[in-house]
């Protein structure tokens, strides 16, 4: 069903009406006086990219017996292209506790859109560096033990998805969405020590 209304205003002495006071007229309500300020909105980068993974190790074994080994071996690796995600719409600098919500605005990227903003590109990367160490032994009967060691450590710029910083109910935020590198640090999942 297709619906025209015309409307029409006379303007010449100076009366005006507001489109909101036509608000009755139209099939499909008019947005509110913020239409702006949407809540709880996600989007990813239309130019969003997979990530990758570059790896390497080296090792070196060293038979002690005929049924012992031991090696040492160092395993890195650089991944790109990983999610970034962060409040796409905040402020470029942090505001005093006060701070007009006007000068707050003004501060963001569109100022009549919400902070709210949850957006993803594929900026974040992450490295990995680790020393491994272990010995095996094998007995008779096809039975074998074996003793590692990993020492390690892993940093990136976005592993807070999983809310395990800061302890039970913990999460993490971007720092600064427009700049990834200000959010490097330790991964969320980065274990140092590792015996088994």
């Amino acid at each position: 069903m297709l619906v025209l209304l015309m409307v029409s205003a006379d303007f010449t002495g100076g009366t005006q009406k507001l489109i909101t006071d036509l608000q009755g007229h139209f099939p499909t309500p008019l947005p509110t006086t913020k239409p702006w300020r949407p809540n709880n909105t996600f989007g990813d980068d239309p130019k969003y990219k997979d990530g990758y993974s570059e790896q390497w190790n080296f090792e070196a074994q060293r038979e002690l017996s005929a049924s012992t080994m031991v090696s040492a071996a160092y395993v890195g690796s650089k991944d790109g292209r990983l999610p970034h995600t962060g409040l796409a719409n905040a402020a470029r600098q942090a505001s005093p506790s006060g701070t007009a919500t006007s000068v707050i605005d003004a501060l963001r990227a569109m100022p009549w859109v919400n902070a709210n903003i949850t957006y993803s590109r594929s900026i974040g990367l992450s490295h990995y560096n680790a020393l491994q160490t272990r010995m095996q032994r094998r007995f008779t009967n096809d039975l074998s033990s074996l003793v590692s060691y990993t020492w390690s450590k892993s940093t990136d710029v976005s592993s807070g998805y999983f809310n395990v910083e800061n302890g039970t109910g913990g999460g993490s935020t971007v720092q600064n969405f427009y700049d990834p590198n200000t959010a490097r640090g330790l991964s969320s999942y980065d274990i140092a020590h590792f015996f088994s």
